[in-house]
């Protein structure tokens, strides 16, 4: 085989390097979208470049029509690659599904089989005129009819492409029209010197500038990939998916480098700045660096977060979710928030009449109380005054109003240990003994029954001894007094580490002991729930609703925490979180 240097073989292998790197780059971001459809098109102009540059050394007109036949492998794939990369660019893959690619080629596998069989029908090629340009072999074709069906069949393809590329553009932001730009401008260049070769524009007949104009389209697309990350960015459904939503939405890369974000996100979280594409969120967005640190590497999250945004407290619901590729390979986070500040507003403002209605009902309860024991007391001295002056023995109207001040400390130290007054004093305990001797003490002459649920390994507590006797008193107590007719009492308790059934006020980095009192009773209504701790509120006919308001003041100074849970009928479950101890 005769090969000789020519002057265009130095830019032909440049335009080939350039677009091997391309492909390369393509192979070693394939996890991405639109990659494998990517691949297609560059292995396909690659192919064609080397066999078009083995085509310009040689010498021979018979090999010289070998690679002819060679290169129709790339040149038939280049359009389809074409389609299916725009497809996949857009989000709309369901356009190719294998039967619709089967179909795409058919033209392209007709006309590649016809090349390589030209000799039998000539329907590609009519003829050639090879002749002698300086020191380069050229040939001058006439083709056949099938040839021009290629072509017209091409550069449809081609232009199908290239408006589903921009239509997906059209309305999304200028960093994804700059892709589009140096994408559409690949195409175009080497397609109008193929339009050159084949409609014969110049006076050099037989020299195909396509293979040529290809390695200035690779670098327009390796522009594209460098600094507008066409394979690691696409807009896929952009203008439905994001666009189009109050919520705010971001796309972070593995990197952390924002992907997208709609208009509502860059308001949420005041970015100012109209090109952050591609950039990292810690140089973009540093409103919070708390709130960064936190969640940057958090991989599923959801949570309430509050942002400060010139000078307004803004409160948002955040979730945090992995993107993954075909359920395997990570892409990335989509990160939603949801606006609830005025939500919130009126629950704080909910909450805050609560309190007010609370402190309304306590301030009466406090008032009752006392005004009934002033009552003992004034009259006991009204009695007493009389009884004095008719000499008469005043003993025991002092007893009532010992009596009286006796129940008006009591009441006083309630209140001081509901809000927060008396410490605990804290001492080693073993829930076991403890709870046994308490249910025992408490329902030995009850007409329930009672079952204990306790583990050998049940982790100690560090607490006060009479104020956590006096929390399970309280609710031994109403167990035992929601049934009336008899029934059983469960008590139940269990270790809980990590964040395994915890509720989300507890620490979720400290273990817990769990102690579950449960009743058969017939249980508390849903609107009393809410109450049921509030001081002063009581679902009995006799009391003195402080009983659980106190219960919870205590627990809450053991940094535990009581939660309820009633069904009407079937009865009721106290929960006591307790902070664990290591053995002593």
């Amino acid at each position: 085989m005769s090969l000789i240097v020519t002057p265009y073989f130095v830019p032909m292998v440049a335009a080939i390097v350039v677009c091997l790197l391309v492909l390369m780059y393509a192979i070693r971001h394939q996890e991405t979208t639109g990659s494998s459809a990517f691949i297609v098109l560059m292995g396909a102009v690659t192919l064609w470049q080397v066999a078009y540059m083995m085509w310009l050394l040689s010498l021979n007109p018979s090999v010289k029509v070998l690679f002819d036949k060679i290169s129709y492998i790339g040149i038939v794939l280049v359009a389809p690659g074409w389609l299916w990369f725009s497809f996949q660019y857009s989000g709309e893959k369901k356009w190719m599904s294998p039967i619709r690619i089967a179909i795409v080629l058919i033209v392209p596998l007709i006309t590649l089989l016809l090349a390589w069989t030209n000799e039998l029908h000539w329907l590609i090629w009519r003829d050639y005129d090879f002749y002698q340009a300086g020191d380069i072999l050229l040939q001058y074709v006439h083709y056949g009819p099938v040839f021009w069906v290629l072509i017209v069949y091409t550069y449809f393809l081609l232009l199908i492409g290239s408006l589903i590329i921009v239509s997906t553009v059209l309305h999304a932001s200028s960093f994804y029209r700059r892709q589009a730009f140096f994408l559409l401008a690949g195409v175009l260049f080497p397609w109008l010197g193929n339009a050159v070769y084949v409609f014969k524009l110049v006076n050099i007949p037989g020299l195909d500038f396509t293979p040529f104009l290809l390695g200035l389209s690779g670098i327009l697309v390796g522009v594209g990939l460098y600094f507008f990350r066409l394979l690691s960015i696409v807009p896929i459904a952009r203008k439905a998916l994001i666009e189009g939503t109050e919520e705010g939405l971001l796309i972070l890369d593995g990197n952390n480098r924002i992907v997208d974000l709609n208009p509502a996100c860059r308001k949420m979280l005041n970015i100012q700045e109209e090109n952050v594409i591609g950039e990292l969120i810690t140089n973009v967005w540093s409103g919070n660096v708390t709130l960064l640190e936190r969640y940057i590497d958090v991989m599923k999250l959801h949570t309430e977060i509050q942002i400060d945004n010139s000078g307004d407290t803004l409160f948002f619901n955040l979730q945090i979710q992995p993107l993954y590729k075909d359920n395997s390979v990570f892409l990335g986070r989509l990160i939603t928030l949801r606006d609830i500040t005025e939500l919130r507003k009126i629950q704080i403002e909910k909450t805050r009449l609560q309190k007010l209605e609370t402190i309304e009902i306590m301030a009466g309860g406090i008032a009752h109380d006392f005004n009934n024991h002033l009552s003992i007391i004034d009259g006991n001295l009204k009695l007493i005054e009389l009884a004095f002056a008719d000499g008469k023995d005043i003993s025991k109207y002092i007893s009532k109003i010992y009596g009286a001040s006796q129940k008006a400390g009591t009441v006083t130290k309630q209140l001081l240990t509901f809000t927060k007054g008396i410490e605990p004093n804290k001492e080693y305990i073993e829930i076991p003994e403890f709870l046994n001797e308490l249910a025992d003490l408490l329902l030995s002459t009850s007409n329930v029954n009672y079952t204990v649920d306790i583990p050998e390994n049940l982790w100690a507590v560090n607490a006060d001894k009479d104020l956590l006797g006096q929390v399970f008193s309280n609710l031994i107590i109403n167990a035992d007094q929601a049934m009336p007719g008899g029934g059983v009492i469960e008590l139940q308790c269990s270790n809980i580490e990590s964040n395994k059934g915890l509720p989300d006020v507890l620490n979720p980095e400290h273990r817990y002991v769990r102690i579950r009192i449960k009743d058969q009773g017939i249980g508390i209504h849903r609107d009393q729930m809410v109450k049921i701790f509030d001081p002063y509120f009581t679902t009995k006919k006799k009391g003195s609703g402080l009983g659980l308001a106190i219960s919870f003041a205590i627990i809450q100074k053991h940094d535990g925490y009581i939660a309820v849970e009633s069904t009407i009928g079937q009865g009721t479950v106290f929960t006591v979180y307790l902070p664990a101890v290591a053995d002593r």
